[in-house]
């Protein structure tokens, strides 16, 4: 069949489509060069490109080929809905010899030409184009069509677009070029925002770099920067016709640089946009993408409830950039920047040598959780994970990887239409219209498609397209499976759990063949299969979670110890395999704990010293700071549980002095500094009241009180956060322990004394509105006190 023919006939018909298909899968394997959707829209649109003609005026030959106006066609763009050209264009202004070299045209995809929807968006694109005006947005020359097929005629960006630029330089940008590029598109964003648009895909694909003029600068970049594609964008103005055009709940974007909000499937602001652009600023300041895993589930997973990789310090980002990059990345929305503008300002203020507005780092509770002392910590993870949205897309993925490897097999080519068959289910609806999956739904829909990959794999046992397909199935069985087993009743968490344990083995077994068919052949590929390993034996032992287990959950996270520690002496530069490992090994503190407290302290010392090895000329910073502090509280826990008087006080002792030393000393620099000081403080105090230790939490408590009353005020509470701790309230937290303690000692005057303190506290902070939403305060309550038996007791 010739490159040509296959356009013959109606385009939209079944038949057609299906001539094409057999069209694309006959040619030889060497030939492909796209998929077969973009290869066949591809040679469309340069059927289509010979069709757009010069204005006669221009053109006066008889000559068909000197009526062409565009010249020299070539492919530099694959989107969604589009595909971009360059291209002479012989009917520009001759007179400015810049005008008369290449322009950009942008196609609607042919095989979306039937489609009302990608229509209606490409034509509100251009359209959108038109009326957004600004030098940092991409400028619209034309629009028109041809053979119905619309098309826009946009400047071009002769150094194609910032993901080119990456993928050529493969390393990151220096910091001042970083700053700046993003602070364009900051401005651009701003001004689409005003419009007021949301623009919903930013990511390097869609910022398009031209030569900067000689005149501007640009930190030696010689770019300037071009925003485009608002193929997705939506008017967040109340009689936006494109609303319509969205189901509820729908998932619109490119995963790697999605929002929370954006993969939840939520009504979307500004602050969308926001997020993606410090995807951005965080991948060109580290040369990767913050959040991308080894598939888009975990990818998805990380967005929603992962903090961003962190910066590798040896390129040494400078702190107002890292600042800026967290403001950007908060999982909530109100936590972030409030706009675009404030964005560029910072960033200019950057480039300027002036301060940056201090910024909250949300994300650290969320890794303190991850090595909080919870015997079942990760169990949560998998929850949250499991219960967020998971899209078509991402099945999509999943199926394509089949397709592929169908072409040459037939028997595996009619197993992988059964796949389809199979998973095309109710729960593709639920999933295409952005709502939430069950585990139950996601488990029997995974069980549906894993015995036909293993057919798949049984018929070619080498594919390994296959095998890492079926092992990424297998995983997240697995955690449907775990997490199912902890809410069943007590007759069906043992054959639960048994089936669990089963197919998790089978995602282990199939990664050791990977890695061994990997590790002489494919060292990138050798690398991730490490990587799977070690998440996977991390899960193996987590479901290991109920009573008595506890011999098999030790042998699975000390297999996983091992395995990272052999891993990072390959890799020594992966942080995220490095911070697992210390999450492995609180972890293994937990079960130790009981059986062997001293062992269990050893584990704890060696997590301490790796967060505290970690200082840098400013010292420790935030996120390396609570987790040294989790670990010092863990260690001092099991003290004030199995030691003397005298242990106790030297645990007791250090902990004060790390935290004093390490954070009361910067509580002035931030509040997110004295949030971590007033949570460390009232967890001791609250070890230190369960086990009834009297006379140390009558003298830590005291201690705390001091501490307050020497601090500044607290002018900068963050009131977005959640977190509204006063100067009061915290006081009062810490009089309530001292007042129990002195109670159980007997001391009745110093007893008295406090009673009135707290007291005093306690109407004051009744009377300030933000105490009422003080989660701190009401935890340390119920825990010493309830309210109730506060008022009785102050009465």
């Amino acid at each position: 069949m010739s490159s040509d023919s296959y356009l013959t006939g109606s385009s939209g018909s079944e038949a057609e489509k299906i001539k094409r298909l057999t069209w694309w899968f006959k040619k030889p394997i060497e030939q492909h060069t796209f998929d077969p959707i973009d290869e066949l829209d591809h040679l469309e649109c340069m059927v289509l490109l010979k069709q757009v003609k010069k204005s006669t005026s221009l053109a006066p030959s008889s000559d068909p080929d000197s009526l062409v106006r565009f010249q020299d066609p070539v492919l530099v763009g694959l989107g969604a809905f589009g595909l971009i050209y360059s291209a002479v264009d012989l009917q520009a202004d001759t007179t400015d010899v810049e005008s008369v070299a290449r322009v950009a045209i942008k196609f609607l995809r042919p095989s979306k030409k039937g489609n009302t929807v990608a229509r209606k968006r490409f034509s509100s694109e251009a359209a959108t184009l038109e009326s957004t005006k600004h030098p940092n947005i991409v400028q619209v020359l034309e629009f028109g069509q041809v053979n119905e097929l619309p098309y826009i005629l946009i400047e071009l960006a002769d150094h194609g677009s910032l993901a080119d630029y990456l993928e050529a330089n493969r390393r990151p940008m220096p910091p001042r070029q970083a700053a700046w590029l993003v602070m364009k598109i900051a401005e651009a964003l701003h001004a689409a925002h005003s419009s007021p648009l949301i623009h919903r895909d930013i990511k390097p694909g869609n910022i398009l770099l031209r030569t900067a003029r000689p005149d501007v600068s640009s930190e030696g970049l010689g770019l300037w920067p071009l925003l485009t594609d608002f193929g997705l964008a939506k008017d967040i103005s109340n009689d936006d016709v494109r609303s319509k055009w969205t189901q509820v709940g729908e998932v619109l974007g490119t995963v790697r640089y999605m929002s929370p909000e954006q993969i939840r499937g939520e009504t979307l602001k500004t602050q969308t946009d926001l997020f993606s652009l410090g995807i951005v600023l965080h991948e060109l300041l580290s040369g990767e993408n913050p959040f991308l895993a080894a598939n888009d589930y975990e990818t998805q997973e990380n967005i929603v409830k992962n903090p961003p990789c962190p910066f590798d310090r040896r390129l040494r980002i400078p702190r107002q950039l890292q600042a800026i990059v967290q403001r950007c990345l908060s999982k909530a929305s109100t936590d972030r920047y409030p706009s675009a503008n404030a964005i560029a300002v910072d960033l200019n203020h950057y480039l300027e040598g002036k301060p940056v507005a201090l910024v909250s780092p949300t994300t650290w509770d969320l890794l303190m959780q991850l090595v909080r002392l919870h015997p079942i910590p990760s169990t949560v993870l998998a929850t949250v994970f499991l219960s967020s949205l998971i899209t078509a897309a991402l099945l999509n993925r999943e199926w394509k990887t089949q397709r592929e490897l169908a072409e040459d097999r037939k028997v595996i080519n009619n197993l992988f239409f059964e796949s389809i068959k199979a998973a095309n289910t109710g729960i593709n609806d639920t999933i295409v219209a952005g709502a939430r999956v069950s585990q139950a739904d996601l488990l029997q829909n995974l069980l549906r498609q894993i015995p036909l990959l293993e057919q798949a794999l049984e018929l070619n046992p080498t594919d390994r397209d296959v095998a890492i397909n079926l092992q990424v199935m297998q995983h997240y069985a697995a955690l449907c499976y775990l997490n199912l087993s902890d809410q069943a009743g007590s007759a069906e968490r043992s054959e639960m759990q048994k089936q669990g344990l089963a197919v998790r083995q089978r995602s282990l077994d199939l990664i050791e063949v990977l890695l061994q068919n990997a590790k002489s052949r494919d060292p990138v590929a050798y690398q991730r299969r490490s990587r799977d390993r070690i998440v996977g034996e991390h899960w193996m032992a987590h479901a290991y979670h109920f009573d008595g287990q506890e011999p098999q959950r030790l042998e699975w996270l000390v297999r996983s110890i091992e395995h990272a520690q052999s891993y990072l002496r390959e890799f020594p530069a992966d942080l995220a395999v490095e911070s697992l490992l210390q999450a492995h090994r609180t972890e293994k503190a937990v079960v130790l704990r009981k059986q062997s407290p001293a062992a269990a302290v050893q584990e704890l010392e060696a997590v301490f010293r790796y967060y505290d090895s970690l200082r840098t000329d400013d010292g420790l910073d935030f996120d390396s700071t609570s987790h040294a502090i989790q670990a010092l509280l863990a260690i001092t826990q099991i003290h004030i549980e199995n030691g003397d008087k005298t242990e106790v006080e030297k645990a007791l002792e250090r902990y004060r002095d790390f935290v004093r030393s390490n954070v009361v000393s910067r509580i002035s620099n931030h509040w997110n500094w004295r949030d971590l000081w007033v949570k460390a403080m009232g967890e001791l105090c609250r070890d230190l009241l369960n086990n009834q230790r009297w006379d140390p939490l009558a003298e830590t408590s005291l201690y705390w009180q001091s501490e307050i009353e020497s601090l500044a005020d607290w002018s900068d509470t963050n009131t977005m956060s959640g977190l509204l701790h006063s100067r009061d309230s915290a006081a009062l937290a810490a009089s309530i322990f001292h007042m129990i303690a002195l109670d159980h000692l007997g001391k009745t005057q110093e007893f008295a004394s406090a009673k009135t303190r707290v007291a005093q506290l306690w109407k004051r902070c009744k009377t300030t509105a933000a105490f009422k939403n003080d989660a701190f305060v009401d935890s340390m309550l119920k825990l010493a006190v309830t309210k109730e038996d506060l008022e009785r007791l102050l009465d």
